[in-house]
Formats: structure tokens, sequence, C-alpha cells
């Protein structure tokens, strides 16, 4: 509702509105585009998760109702056509990177516009370098709905 608002109060571009989050908004990044795949023009989420995993994210509405090995293709499928980048710590020790590399194996076999970059010796804290890349703002800033 927010977003909606935004976008008919002020000067904006439709086209191109990004949606990324990191940790526990990386994991708010799949839950939101899953349900709103047309408004994004493109996703990125950064050390987030799918699955409810542990006690302390169960409380957590799950991504998607199935909560089972069939989430990740159930949101490859739904997210097929929108540009996404997941990035993630290959060390990180608060969200499990197998969350992130089985989301990016699902976007592949969907055939999905998917980019996955793994930060060799990184822990939880993988944002500083993606929001730091030049590569990635470009690439994000290229991206624009229905394209």
């Amino acid at each position: 509702a927010a977003l909606q608002k935004t976008l008919q109060e002020f000067k904006t571009d439709a086209d191109r509105v990004y949606l990324t989050g990191l940790s526990m908004g990386g994991n708010g990044t799949w839950y939101l585009a899953y349900r709103n795949p047309e408004t994004f023009a493109a996703v990125v989420p950064i050390c987030g998760w799918i699955q409810r995993n542990n006690s302390w994210v169960s409380k957590f509405e799950p991504v998607v109702p199935d909560n089972t090995e069939a989430a990740f293709a159930t949101v490859a499928k739904k997210l097929a056509r929108v540009p996404v980048w997941i990035f993630h710590g290959e060390a990180d020790g608060a969200v499990p990177v197998g969350q992130s590399r089985q989301a990016a194996a699902a976007l592949t076999a969907a055939g999905a516009p998917v980019q996955y970059t793994e930060l060799p010796g990184t822990g939880h804290n993988s944002w500083d370098a993606a929001y730091g890349s030049e590569k990635f703002v470009a690439w994000l800033f290229q991206q624009r709905r229905g394209k």
C-alpha cells in the first residue's frame, strides 16, 4: 500500500521499481516478490531465505504456503520473468548459503533471468560487497519492468 501511494503521489517510473533487502529483509524480498511479481523490474535478495529452517524463523509466515522442497520451484515459477540477482556470503553463519544456492538453481531451471553471486570467505555481511559493486548498480538501473 505504501509503494502504491508513493507511485501515485510522487513523480516516479513504475517500470523501474526495484525490490531488495538483506537478511530478514532478504526473506521479505522473496515474500513480496512472490506475491507481487508484476510490480518489480528487478529483485535482489541478499543473504535471504525462502524456507523456514530453524526455530527463530518459524514464527514468520513462509514465503510460500508449502514450506517443502517444492517451495524453491514454486517461487522460481512465479518469478520466471523477473530479473533476480542473489547475493550471499559463503561463510554466512546466520542464514545458510544453501537457501540462496537452491533458489538460484530453481530459477535457472525455470529459465529465469537470474544471477548468483556467492562471496567466498564472507559471513553474514554480504550486503556491503553487493551494494558496493559498480557492476551490480549498473545492472540494476538497466532493468525495466516488462523487458
